[in-house]
Protein backbone atom coordinates (compact mmCIF):
# COMPACT_ATOMS: atom_id res chain seq x y z
CA UNK A 1 0.00 0.00 0.00
CA UNK A 2 1.58 3.31 -1.05
CA UNK A 3 1.86 6.07 1.52
CA UNK A 4 -0.76 8.74 1.01
CA UNK A 5 0.06 12.45 1.18
CA UNK A 6 -2.01 15.56 0.59
CA UNK A 7 -1.66 19.02 -0.90
CA UNK A 8 -3.90 22.04 -0.59
CA UNK A 9 -5.92 22.31 -3.81
CA UNK A 10 -6.92 25.70 -5.12
CA UNK A 11 -8.18 26.50 -8.64
CA UNK A 12 -4.68 27.38 -9.90
CA UNK A 13 -3.24 24.00 -8.82
CA UNK A 14 -2.30 21.71 -11.72
CA UNK A 15 -4.50 18.90 -10.35
CA UNK A 16 -7.59 21.00 -9.66
CA UNK A 17 -9.20 19.99 -13.00
CA UNK A 18 -8.82 16.32 -12.02
CA UNK A 19 -10.50 17.03 -8.69
CA UNK A 20 -13.35 18.83 -10.49
CA UNK A 21 -13.85 15.87 -12.83
CA UNK A 22 -13.90 13.43 -9.93
CA UNK A 23 -16.27 15.73 -8.00
CA UNK A 24 -18.80 15.76 -10.85
CA UNK A 25 -18.44 12.02 -11.54
CA UNK A 26 -18.64 10.90 -7.90
CA UNK A 27 -21.57 13.06 -6.79
CA UNK A 28 -24.88 13.72 -8.56
CA UNK A 29 -25.69 17.40 -9.04
CA UNK A 30 -28.21 17.38 -6.16
CA UNK A 31 -25.38 16.32 -3.80
CA UNK A 32 -22.85 18.98 -4.80
CA UNK A 33 -22.59 22.68 -5.46
CA UNK A 34 -22.07 24.19 -8.91
CA UNK A 35 -18.44 24.10 -10.04
CA UNK A 36 -18.18 27.90 -10.11
CA UNK A 37 -19.14 28.10 -6.44
CA UNK A 38 -16.80 25.21 -5.59
CA UNK A 39 -13.93 27.08 -7.29
CA UNK A 40 -14.81 30.32 -5.46
CA UNK A 41 -14.76 28.56 -2.09
CA UNK A 42 -11.47 26.85 -2.89
CA UNK A 43 -9.90 30.14 -3.98
CA UNK A 44 -10.89 32.02 -0.82
CA UNK A 45 -7.97 31.61 1.59
CA UNK A 46 -10.03 33.25 4.36
CA UNK A 47 -12.95 30.81 4.10
CA UNK A 48 -13.11 27.94 6.56
CA UNK A 49 -13.32 25.63 3.50
CA UNK A 50 -10.39 23.45 2.41
CA UNK A 51 -9.80 20.94 -0.38
CA UNK A 52 -6.93 18.50 -0.07
CA UNK A 53 -5.69 16.71 -3.16
CA UNK A 54 -4.74 13.16 -2.20
CA UNK A 55 -1.59 11.58 -3.63
CA UNK A 56 -0.11 8.08 -3.71
CA UNK A 57 3.47 8.09 -4.99
CA UNK A 58 2.96 11.67 -6.26
CA UNK A 59 -0.05 10.63 -8.38
CA UNK A 60 -3.45 12.27 -7.80
CA UNK A 61 -5.84 9.65 -6.39
CA UNK A 62 -8.67 11.73 -4.95
CA UNK A 63 -9.72 14.65 -2.80
CA UNK A 64 -11.42 15.52 0.44
CA UNK A 65 -13.16 18.84 1.08
CA UNK A 66 -13.96 20.00 4.58
CA UNK A 67 -14.96 22.98 6.69
CA UNK A 68 -13.14 24.02 9.86
CA UNK A 69 -15.74 25.36 12.25
CA UNK A 70 -15.51 26.42 15.86
CA UNK A 71 -15.53 23.12 17.72
CA UNK A 72 -15.64 20.61 14.85
CA UNK A 73 -14.58 19.69 11.32
CA UNK A 74 -17.29 18.95 8.75
CA UNK A 75 -16.35 16.75 5.78
CA UNK A 76 -18.44 17.89 2.83
CA UNK A 77 -17.12 15.63 0.05
CA UNK A 78 -14.62 12.80 -0.19
CA UNK A 79 -13.83 10.77 -3.29
CA UNK A 80 -11.13 8.38 -4.43
CA UNK A 81 -10.59 7.54 -8.10
CA UNK A 82 -12.40 4.29 -8.99
CA UNK A 83 -9.08 2.70 -10.01
CA UNK A 84 -7.63 3.40 -6.55
CA UNK A 85 -10.53 2.25 -4.35
CA UNK A 86 -10.01 -0.69 -2.05
CA UNK A 87 -6.29 -0.08 -1.70
CA UNK A 88 -6.30 1.75 1.62
CA UNK A 89 -6.38 5.35 0.33
CA UNK A 90 -9.70 6.03 2.08
CA UNK A 91 -8.48 4.77 5.45
CA UNK A 92 -5.25 6.74 5.11
CA UNK A 93 -7.19 9.90 4.23
CA UNK A 94 -9.31 9.63 7.37
CA UNK A 95 -6.17 8.98 9.42
CA UNK A 96 -4.43 12.05 7.91
CA UNK A 97 -7.47 14.23 8.62
CA UNK A 98 -7.68 13.01 12.21
CA UNK A 99 -3.93 13.53 12.70
CA UNK A 100 -4.15 17.06 11.30
CA UNK A 101 -7.01 17.86 13.70
CA UNK A 102 -6.37 15.59 16.71
CA UNK A 103 -8.52 17.34 19.31
CA UNK A 104 -11.48 18.29 17.12
CA UNK A 105 -14.49 16.07 16.39
CA UNK A 106 -15.08 15.28 12.73
CA UNK A 107 -18.64 15.15 11.38
CA UNK A 108 -19.86 13.96 7.99
CA UNK A 109 -23.11 13.05 6.25
CA UNK A 110 -23.97 9.61 4.85
CA UNK A 111 -27.01 8.13 3.20
CA UNK A 112 -29.17 6.04 5.54
CA UNK A 113 -28.25 2.33 5.62
CA UNK A 114 -30.90 1.12 3.19
CA UNK A 115 -28.92 -1.12 0.83
CA UNK A 116 -25.60 -2.92 0.50
CA UNK A 117 -23.74 0.12 -0.86
CA UNK A 118 -24.86 2.49 1.90
CA UNK A 119 -24.22 -0.17 4.55
CA UNK A 120 -20.69 -0.72 3.20
CA UNK A 121 -20.01 3.03 3.23
CA UNK A 122 -21.14 3.31 6.85
CA UNK A 123 -19.06 0.26 7.80
CA UNK A 124 -16.01 1.88 6.15
CA UNK A 125 -16.41 5.03 8.26
CA UNK A 126 -16.97 2.94 11.38
CA UNK A 127 -13.64 1.17 10.71
CA UNK A 128 -12.11 4.66 10.52
CA UNK A 129 -13.38 5.53 14.01
CA UNK A 130 -16.73 7.17 13.21
CA UNK A 131 -20.06 6.37 14.85
CA UNK A 132 -23.47 6.64 13.22
CA UNK A 133 -25.64 9.17 15.02
CA UNK A 134 -29.23 8.23 15.87
CA UNK A 135 -30.32 11.83 15.21
CA UNK A 136 -32.66 12.58 12.35
CA UNK A 137 -30.96 14.86 9.85
CA UNK A 138 -32.11 16.57 6.65
CA UNK A 139 -29.60 17.82 4.08
CA UNK A 140 -30.78 21.12 2.65
CA UNK A 141 -30.60 21.45 -1.14
CA UNK A 142 -27.61 23.06 -2.83
CA UNK A 143 -29.93 24.82 -5.28
CA UNK A 144 -33.46 26.23 -4.88
CA UNK A 145 -34.66 23.83 -7.60
CA UNK A 146 -33.38 20.76 -5.70
CA UNK A 147 -35.09 18.96 -2.83
CA UNK A 148 -33.85 18.43 0.71
CA UNK A 149 -33.39 14.79 1.62
CA UNK A 150 -32.78 12.68 4.71
CA UNK A 151 -29.22 11.69 5.54
CA UNK A 152 -27.47 10.56 8.69
CA UNK A 153 -24.57 12.14 10.53
CA UNK A 154 -21.47 10.24 11.54
CA UNK A 155 -18.85 11.56 13.93
CA UNK A 156 -15.59 10.72 15.63
CA UNK A 157 -17.06 12.06 18.89
CA UNK A 158 -20.60 10.79 19.57
CA UNK A 159 -20.80 12.54 22.95
CA UNK A 160 -19.85 15.87 21.40
CA UNK A 161 -22.47 15.52 18.67
CA UNK A 162 -25.15 14.46 21.15
CA UNK A 163 -24.42 17.46 23.37
CA UNK A 164 -24.06 19.98 20.52
CA UNK A 165 -26.30 18.56 17.79
CA UNK A 166 -28.42 21.70 17.35
CA UNK A 167 -25.34 23.93 17.06
CA UNK A 168 -23.61 21.50 14.67
CA UNK A 169 -26.65 21.20 12.40
CA UNK A 170 -27.29 24.96 12.40
CA UNK A 171 -23.64 25.67 11.60
CA UNK A 172 -23.59 23.19 8.70
CA UNK A 173 -26.93 24.40 7.34
CA UNK A 174 -25.93 28.08 7.51
CA UNK A 175 -22.31 27.96 6.31
CA UNK A 176 -22.39 25.02 3.89
CA UNK A 177 -25.90 25.24 2.46
CA UNK A 178 -26.68 28.91 3.07
CA UNK A 179 -29.90 28.36 4.95
CA UNK A 180 -31.19 28.44 8.52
Amino acid sequence: MPILTYQLLQPDHKDFPQAETLYTEAFPSCERRDLGKWRMLAANALAPFTIWGLYAEAQFVGFISFWQFDGFIYVEHFAILATQRGGGCGRQTMRLLREAHPSVPIVLEVEPPTDETTQRRIAFYERCGFSLSPLHYIQPPYRPTDQAFPLRLMTTAPDYLAAHSEQVVQTIHWHVYGCK
